[in-house]
C-alpha cells in the first residue's frame, strides 16, 4: 500500500544555521506501508529510499510507528539507504505479544524485525535507533549479532533509568516506585493526549510550544522549514494516524536493562551516539553514560542541541552518522 501523493518541497538548506541541514518533510508518497504474515502474526512495516541501497532498520521513539520513517526519508533520499521500520506488537495491524510481560514484548518486536528482513532477502542491516528506540535496538544488537552488519547509531538514545543514575527524572514525581503495569497505561494516556492536541489545538499553540523546546538554532530551522512548506502538524497527523502503545513502550523503557536482554557489554561493531547537551529528556551525562556501558561507542556531542530538535530536525553530525552506513 503505497500513500497518498503530496506535492511539497525537498530538504532546507540553510546558509547561515548549516549544523542543521535536512529537515523532516512531507514524503508521504515515497513511503511504502506493507503489511506481512507471519504464521498467526500480522506484522505491520515501512519501507522508504534506494530498494537496492545498504539497509537500515529503523527504531522509533516511544508512542511512535513505521510512519516516523517521515523524518528522515526525504533529507536522505538522494542517498544509497534502504530504510525499514517495523511496528511494535499492538501498533498499527501488528498483533498484539502473545505472551504477557514486558520481557516478551521487546523479544517479540525483534522478532518480527526478523521475520521482516528474511521476507525482505535482508541478511544483515544497520540499526538506527531514537529516543526509546534505543533499548529495542540495543536488545536487537543482544539476541541477533549476526543478522546486523556492525553499525549502530543512536539519535538522542534514552537510557534506561533503572540503569543509569544520571536519567533518574521520573524519580522525581515518584514514577519509578510505582509498578509498570501502572505507570505504563498512565504515561500512554499523555501520548494519546498528545495525538489529540494536534487535531483539536489551534495550530499556532501547537507550533509555539515545539519553537519552545528548541534552540535558538533549532527554531530558526524549523521556521524556515515552516516557510517553505507549512505542513508540519500535516505530517504529525499523518504520522500519527496508526494506533499505537505507547504504554508498553514506556514499561519497557521503564525496566532495567538486564530483565529485557540488554548485554551493553556485549554489542559490537561501531556504535556512534549523537547527542544534545541541552536534552531535558534524556541528559547528555546519561549518553556519556551509555558510551562508557559500550566498548565500541563514540559520542558526539550537538552544542545546544534539544531532545526535539534532534528528533525532529536534522543535525550535520547526525547525517554523518547515518553517512557512516554506506561507508
Amino acid at each position: 500500500q503505497s500513500c497518498p501523493q503530496d506535492n511539497i518541497p525537498t530538504t532546507i538548506h540553510s546558509k547561515h544555521h548549516d549544523e542543521i541541514v535536512g529537515l523532516m518533510t512531507n514524503s508521504r508518497n515515497q513511503i511504502i506501508l506493507s503489511t506481512l504474515r507471519n504464521g498467526a502474526r500480522s506484522i505491520a512495516y515501512a519501507t522508504a529510499g534506494d530498494p537496492d541501497g545498504t539497509p537500515i532498520l529503523f527504531f522509533y521513539p516511544a508512542g511512535g510507528n513505521r510512519r516516523f520513517l517521515i523524518s528522515l526519508h526525504n533529507a536522505l533520499s538522494t542517498k544509497p539507504i534502504r530504510f525499514i521500520c517495523v511496528n511494535r506488537p499492538g501498533t498499527g495491524d501488528t498483533s498484539c505479544v502473545e505472551r504477557t510481560g514486558t520481557a516478551s514484548y521487546v523479544a517479540t518486536a525483534c522478532d518480527d524485525a526478523i521475520a521482516v528482513l528474511d521476507d525482505l532477502g535482508v541478511d544483515r542491516a544497520g540499526l538506527l535507533c531514537m529516543c526509546a528506540g534505543a533499548a529495542f535496538a540495543m536488545v536487537f544488537a543482544c539476541r541477533y549479532p549476526l543478522r546486523t552488519s556492525g553499525k549502530f547509531v543512536g539519535i538522542a538514545p534514552y537510557v534506561l533509568p533503572a540503569d543509569c543514575a544520571e536519567c533518574k527524572a521520573l524519580e522525581r514525581f515518584g514514577a519509578l516506585h510505582c509498578p509498570l503495569w501502572l505507570i505504563g497505561p498512565l504515561v500512554g494516556t499523555v501520548f494519546g493526549s498528545f495525538k489529540c492536541s494536534l487535531v483539536s489545538l489551534p495550530r499556532s499553540m501547537i507550533l509555539n510550544s515545539m519553537r519552545r523546546s528548541m534552540s535558538e538554532e533549532e527554531r530558526h530551522a524549523f521556521n524556515s522549514r515552516l516557510t517553505r512548506e507549512g505542513d508540519w502538524i500535516g505530517d504529525m497527523k499523518w504520522m500519527f494516524e496508526e494506533r499505537t502503545d505507547a504504554g508498553a513502550d514506556i514499561s519497557a523503557v521503564l525496566s532495567k536493562g538486564s530483565d529485557i536482554g540488554i548485554d551493553y557489554g556485549g554489542i559490537v561493531g561501531d556504535v556512534l551516539l549523537v547527542h544534545g547537551d541541552k536534552d531535558k529528556t534524556a541528559p547528555y551525562a546519561a549518553a556519556m553514560w551509555l558510551e562508557k556501558q559500550i566498548p565500541s561507542a563514540n559520542l558526539t556531542r550537538l552544542e545546544d542541541g534539544t531532545h526535539e530538535g534532534a528528533l525532529f530536525l536534522l543535525h550535520t553530525a547526525v547525517i554523518k552518522a547515518i553517512d557512516s552506513f554506506v561507508k
